[in-house]
């Protein structure tokens, strides 16, 4: 497996990775170390703190309960350092997608980048911002709404493929954070 910094060594996404699936069994959407991530960058957009048990909802499936009190410790703790990674790697803006460094079951990188999207867009609806009415965010989200299949292919233009699309995501990512930080900036000094 290519090693990435993710915040998490192999073992941990590994073990993560498992956990998500088995917490989300049967559920409409696969929910994977892909989607989380993507979810948890959309929880990053926020302008204001989103506290733990809002998101954590998003991620854990309907009546889902730990197995024990070391699992959901074990569990939070890789989620809250994963998370602290992707901030990170926001701010600093070296961002890549977990779909970008690893290869999970046998899964097409197009699927991988499809699952990181959705997460990424049920992550918009937690925040639920002003932000994304902003013409030039929603250009920023288009990346992401096409490869979370918002908008079929056959709606899409002849010269515009999903993975030319897959390839833009980190770019928007960082694109989006750059006017959530613009908005944050302004609303400080319209307040001072």
């Amino acid at each position: 497996m290519t090693s990435l910094n993710q915040g998490l060594s192999d073992d941990e996404i590994i073990l993560l990775n498992r956990f998500l699936i088995e917490a989300n069994a049967g559920a409409k959407h696969q929910k994977d170390i892909c989607w989380i991530d993507g979810y948890l960058c959309a929880i990053n957009a926020s302008l204001k703190p989103i506290p733990l048990s809002e998101w954590l909802e998003g991620i854990k499936g309907e009546g889902f309960e730990f197995a024990s009190f070391y699992q959901g410790k074990t569990m939070m703790m890789l989620l809250m350092r994963f998370y602290d990674h992707i901030n990170e790697t926001i701010r600093k803006k070296t961002y890549i997608p977990i779909y970008e460094g690893y290869e999970f079951e046998a899964s097409p990188h197009l699927e991988l980048a499809a699952r990181w999207a959705k997460g990424y867009l049920l992550g918009t609806v937690i925040i639920g911002e002003e932000l994304f009415e902003v013409k030039e965010v929603n250009v920023a989200l288009m990346p992401i709404a096409i490869n979370a299949g918002v908008i079929p292919d056959k709606d899409l233009e002849k010269e515009i493929s999903r993975a030319e699309m897959v390839d833009k995501i980190p770019k928007a990512v960082l694109a989006i954070a750059e006017f959530r930080d613009m908005f944050i900036e302004r609303f400080r000094t319209q307040n001072d």
